[in-house]
């Protein structure tokens, strides 16, 4: 009993480090709420983007986009989402426009979620604790 147990421990040791070293897949990582933080244009200028938006990104591929509005949070338009090509990008279709935006994902980690728009400009948002 005890060669057995000393057999299995180490094996069960390495799958629990395999296991939480695991990184989480981009489709893991867009799930949650984000703020619009900066956006840089074509022309290289870069804006901050203060006027608290936010996106939030549901686990069953729905986004609902909020705007604060006399100080309280109110739903802007809602729509569904799809992770294509492995995570190399997003696309949305929202209700109020009708349009479906493809954008490139540059950078998705627990933090940041930076984008690129078909007009060559790079969005960034923050996660929303």
């Amino acid at each position: 009993m005890k060669k057995l147990v000393l057999f299995l421990l180490p094996l069960v040791l390495c799958a629990f480090i395999y296991c939480k070293g695991k990184s989480k897949s981009r489709s893991d990582l867009i799930v949650g709420e984000w703020r619009f933080d900066t956006m840089k244009g074509e022309d290289g200028k870069e804006e901050k983007d203060n006027d608290g938006r936010t996106a939030q990104f549901t686990k069953d591929g729905r986004v609902i986009s909020y705007e604060v509005e006399e100080g309280k949070k109110k739903e802007r338009d809602h729509g569904t989402y799809q992770l294509q090509n492995e995570g190399e990008f997003i696309v949305t279709r929202m209700t109020d426009n009708e349009r479906e935006d493809k954008l490139r994902i540059l950078e998705l980690s627990s933090n940041t979620f930076k984008v690129e728009t078909p007009n060559k400009e790079i969005v960034t948002l923050k996660r929303v604790d």
